[in-house]
């Protein structure tokens, strides 16, 4: 659930050991640097965290790329760890906010000092986390929406964001007015693009000829760009609107408020059914976060490190009309379209 995001929040480490000026004689230096075993001065990050599946005590560090009340996927995953927190009796530690790459980086090393499992609640730390996942092998790092890596103590636990964006689609193709609708993402990152890929494909299903623009504003939760984005594409005529969006999706509904236009746009993560709202993809992320920890202290990780989650299971992701939307006929579209995704009789294409 948010991508404008502020300054991470995060304790900041000094680098590097102080240096200072010995009177020690060389005797006693020499008595203590065989104490010390001859070792290397590096540390590594191996010393962190727990071992693997110790339920005493469990430390959860979980790592949001927007604020924790964006109403949207930072909100769910925050609201996911502590859900984790009252099922199985976890200690979580928060870092919210964590948008640059840099920042990325230095928040699941932080986390991965002192906790058992490292949470990160978006694809945008899927290279971040393929970094630090190998300096800290006594750690589990368990990336939402990420992709599988090489390190075997990394897993990617993955919604198929594009199948409820192509039953969007349909519906947009479907009710479409003027024959064109449009998509507005946040990043350039895996979800985002199975969702465009999604949107199209259903937009294209519909039967009726419907032109498909898209633009991604590379931000979740910027409102003023995700608003010009979309002003511009209903200025050329877009009516229906997939919002791959966090706290940027107000940008959208303002953007169809000011123009006027019938439209209206499609929301992602919880149901947010106010005017120009025309549907949500739920993902009911809050659950699926508690599912992950709960495979952690089970020792039920996927053996693949891999695991994906769709509309097969509608109590983790389905899409939903609202309320002054949901017809009977646009429903059993929802509903069939869903059926037939689910036993094969639709076949998508690759990459959704």
């Amino acid at each position: 659930m948010a991508r404008n995001r502020g300054l991470p929040v995060r304790h900041s480490r000094e680098k590097g050991g102080s240096r200072f000026r010995s009177a020690l004689p060389l005797a006693a230096l020499a008595l203590m640097l065989a104490a010390a075993g001859c070792g290397s001065a590096t540390k590594t990050g191996g010393s962190g965290g727990g071992s693997s599946g110790s339920t005493s005590e469990l430390k959860v560090g979980m790592v949001l790329p927007g604020p924790k009340n964006d109403k949207s996927f930072s909100q769910a995953s925050y609201e996911g760890i502590l859900k984790a927190e009252k099922e199985h009796g976890i200690k979580a530690q928060i870092r919210e906010n964590v948008v640059d790459p840099t920042a990325r980086l230095e928040a699941l090393r932080d986390l991965a000092q002192s906790n058992n499992v490292v949470m990160a609640a978006s694809a945008a730390f899927a290279e971040a986390g393929g970094e630090v996942a190998p300096q800290f092998p006594k750690v589990t790092f368990i990336i939402l929406n990420g992709q599988k890596s090489d390190a075997p103590n990394l897993y990617a636990y993955a919604l198929r964001e594009g199948v409820p964006a192509y039953i969007a689609g349909l519906v947009a193709g479907k009710t479409t007015k003027s024959g064109k609708v449009g998509f507005v993402g946040g990043e350039e990152i895996p979800s985002t693009l199975q969702a465009q890929k999604g949107f199209k494909a259903g937009a294209e299903a519909s039967g009726k000829p419907v032109q498909v623009q898209g633009t991604i504003i590379g931000s979740f939760n910027d409102v003023e760009k995700a608003r010009l984005s979309a002003a511009a594409q209903i200025k050329d005529g877009v009516d229906y609107i997939y919002s791959h969006l966090d706290a940027a999706v107000a940008g959208v509904i303002r953007a169809f408020e000011q123009s006027g236009s019938q439209g209206g746009t499609f929301n992602i993560i919880a149901p947010r059914c106010e005017k120009r709202v025309i549907g949500t993809s739920i993902a009911d992320v809050a659950a699926l976060i508690s599912s992950m920890v709960g495979d952690y202290k089970n020792k039920t990780l996927p053996a693949e490190r891999q695991k994906l989650v769709g509309v097969e299971n509608p109590a983790v992701q389905r899409f939903e009309l609202c309320p002054d939307y949901k017809t009977p006929e646009l429903q059993k579209l929802v509903d069939d379209t869903t059926k037939g995704i689910n036993d094969g009789t639709i076949k998508l294409v690759e990459g959704i």
